[in-house]
């Protein structure tokens, strides 16, 4: 049986067109995947839940404020997927369980200072995957060309570093070291999503994906609507979104503040 996905949105209509056995155009959110765009997301979320949606989705989290978030986290009660085309869960699966032979994690990336915001949010999520879990703050520095925090994960140190471009797309670049080393490639200019194992047997590449992100969290939310699934993108989010803001914004004297809380 089909799930209903109430939305106008040209890419997410398009997703439900590949996918007619599993969903179908709804004409409203009693009982559908709810796709959720534009402004006053968290007002729009409320609504919909309180119409009786089965499930939501986020079409664009980094337009969203941490504060929005976290409001979104402490009122909204139904499955919620969001679309974080840096972080796609199909690219993320690819690195499997944390080795225990991993000694350190390191993340680098570069942005605009348009982008700065978003990218540091998406580099903090591979930091927390690549980990394994959640990270608990050590220490950091920010300044207006970047910043560089040190993190923890079961006694595993994490290092992110962020540097501020004038020009260019926004790229992360993050690996392991260890007896395994797992390298993590995501390039929005070059359009590169790559996940490489390099152990003593030698290196694999884990396969391109071809499927468009809206359809992925299409399916994600389907999944989730039908109880087959429980979405932690919510939780995720905004666990990445409360270090960015303090590495993208802050100056030392915040930092040092952040680590004492």
């Amino acid at each position: 049986m089909s799930v209903a996905i109430l939305t106008r949105q040209p890419d997410f209509l398009a997703a439900v067109a590949e996918l007619p056995l599993a969903a179908r155009v709804a004409d409203g959110p009693r009982g559908a995947v709810v796709v959720l765009t534009g402004e006053r997301v968290v007002e729009k979320a409320q609504r919909a839940q309180d119409d009786g949606a089965a499930a939501l989705v986020v079409s664009d989290a980094a337009a969203l404020r941490t504060v929005d978030l976290e409001a979104l986290h402490a009122g909204v009660r139904i499955p919620l997927v969001i679309a974080r085309p840096r972080v796609r869960p199909d690219i993320a699966n690819a690195l499997g369980a944390a080795s225990a032979a991993v000694r350190a994690v390191v993340v680098e990336a570069s942005a605009t200072a348009d982008e700065r915001i978003g990218t540091t949010r998406d580099a903090v999520a591979w930091a927390r995957l690549i980990a394994g879990g959640d990270l608990r703050w050590v220490a950091g520095e920010a300044g207006p060309t970047g910043s560089l925090a040190l993190f923890e994960r079961a006694a595993v140190p994490v290092t992110v570093l962020i540097s501020v471009s004038r020009t260019g797309s926004s790229v992360i670049r993050a690996h392991t070291l260890g007896h395994e080393r797992v390298e993590v490639t995501i390039d929005d200019g070059a359009l590169v999503q790559r996940v490489e194992r390099t152990s003593a047997d030698g290196t694999t590449i884990a396969p391109q994906r071809f499927e468009t992100l809206h359809r992925l969290t299409l399916r994600r939310a389907l999944a989730a609507a039908e109880g087959q699934a429980q979405p932690t993108d919510l939780v995720d989010e905004v666990h990445d979104a409360r270090y960015a803001d303090v590495l993208a914004t802050a100056g030392s004297a915040e930092l040092r503040r952040h680590k004492r809380s």
